[in-house]
């Protein structure tokens, strides 16, 4: 399960789980992760889980949002990434066989604690599947581009819409063999 690690200088405060679509960071005492600091706003942050994948964004804080250091509005999330909130840094725990096993030790911007091969689970994300039967990883979706601010090539917009096309294609048959399953032909 994806869970956020509140740290202060290096030093775990605690782990919160992950459990709704949206989960806000922030001072109010309403928040799933609280921080009563007064330079975390009322509501700095969101991490939000949506198609499959959990991004965070900026919640209108007065002092920005940043992840790995970077300013951001909005960013995926990976394994490790560290979002920082006010002095605070809140650390995206991804879990699943892969997250359990990676050593984040290498990572000179995030200090996390080791984890064993007990805490695995055979959940896997989509490139963590690709990585292990040597396929390429998905592509990014429009939406998860423009949130890395990185432009999608030409050609990965054509298998985009090649690819929503046959989707679509699909969808439309399935819908026809249903009506004509209702219809007794």
């Amino acid at each position: 399960m994806a869970e956020l690690i509140v740290t202060l200088k290096g030093r775990e405060l605690r782990r919160v789980p992950i459990t709704m679509t949206d989960t806000v960071i922030g001072r109010d005492p309403s928040s799933d992760v609280r921080i009563d600091n007064p330079g975390v706003s009322r509501t700095h942050a969101v991490v939000r889980y949506r198609d499959f994948i959990f991004r965070v964004w900026d919640h209108g804080s007065a002092n920005g949002l940043f992840v790995n250091g970077r300013r951001v509005d909005g960013h995926m999330l990976r394994d490790g990434d560290a979002i920082q909130v006010g002095k605070f840094l809140v650390v995206y725990a991804q879990g699943g066989l892969l997250g359990a096993l990676e050593d984040n030790s290498r990572r000179a911007d995030v200090a996390m604690p080791r984890r064993s091969l007990a805490d695995a689970t055979t959940h896997l994300t989509a490139e963590e599947l690709a990585r292990l039967s040597s396929l390429p990883p998905p592509m990014p979706t429009a939406s998860e581009a423009i949130v890395e601010d990185e432009p999608l090539e030409p050609t990965r917009v054509s298998k985009l819409v090649v690819a929503l096309a046959v989707a679509l294609a699909l969808a439309l048959i399935a819908v026809m063999v249903l009506v004509g399953i209702l219809l007794g032909r």
